[in-house]
């Protein structure tokens, strides 16, 4: 009688041992699932803003080029202020 109640108590603890370690796994999985989640918005977002950079990047470059066109027009003199008004009211 003692052997049987002794493996009753041993069967319920280790159902509540189970039980117990069950929603941990869970929360553990949920956590890396989140983790992952959050890691792969991560890497998007910073691809988009680096996409963002070179866009603007090479707008400032094209600006610097117009710029530089227009500053070697004017010292030569052939630079008129109505293409100059056209190159600025491009942008």
């Amino acid at each position: 009688m003692a052997r049987q109640m002794k493996a009753a108590r041993e069967k319920r603890a280790q159902i509540l041992e189970a039980d117990g370690s069950r929603p941990s796994e869970i929360l553990r999985a949920d956590g890396g699932k989140q983790a992952a989640v959050l890691e792969a918005e991560g890497r998007k977002e910073a691809a988009f803003r680096d996409a963002e950079a070179r866009e603007r990047l090479a707008e400032a470059h094209t600006i610097q080029k117009v710029s530089d066109a227009i500053a070697i027009a004017i010292a030569n003199g052939s630079a008129s202020v109505q293409s100059i008004n056209y190159f600025v009211a491009q942008k």
